[in-house]
């Protein structure tokens, strides 16, 4: 597996803000083969004293949705040193996340909260709408399809960046 997918769930859409839950997984571009779950949840309360805050509006979105729940949460530190090593052990030819500018930016948020640094450097990361959206400039997401669950949101965005490379002939 060449690629990596990543995605957060989060309580702030501002860069430093909270991440609930981290997803990423291994993947093939064409194929959207995919492997090597790693499902993250960085406890709440451990990210405020961390630094990282809260936006009132998105913890009302998410009320809206029936809340947050962590059944296994860890400390923010323990979850970004397993991305790390996520990383380091599958060495990605490229970092994938919806979006250009969201999940990477928060991600880099937490990291430098702790004082360590995102294991990609700038030039490795890709954007899977961007792509998706070459292909499917008309698609929008019918109500209900983005799970709002980190590692499903990572398969679901697989198999769309593996549609899009099929439809673009890549």
């Amino acid at each position: 597996m060449q690629e990596v997918m990543i995605d957060i769930e989060t309580l702030s859409t501002t860069p430093g803000g909270i991440i609930h839950q981290i997803g990423a997984m291994t993947f093939e571009a064409r194929s959207g083969r995919c492997d090597a779950p790693l499902f993250l949840q960085p406890d709440i309360d451990d990210c405020l004293t961390c630094g990282l805050t809260v936006d009132q509006a998105t913890v009302d979105w998410w009320a809206g949705k029936g809340g947050v729940s962590q059944s296994c949460p860890r400390p923010l530190r323990d979850c970004l040193k397993a991305l790390t090593d996520y990383i380091d052990i599958h060495q990605p030819r490229q970092v994938w996340a919806w979006g250009a500018d969201f999940d990477r930016s928060m991600i880099d948020g937490a990291y430098k909260a702790l004082g360590l640094e995102a294991p990609w450097p700038y030039w490795m990361t890709r954007d899977a709408r961007t792509v998706h959206k070459l292909a499917f400039p008309t698609w929008r997401p019918a109500k209900g399809e983005i799970s709002h669950n980190a590692l499903q949101d990572c398969r679901d965005q697989i198999r769309r960046v593996a549609d899009a490379y099929q439809k673009l002939g890549l």
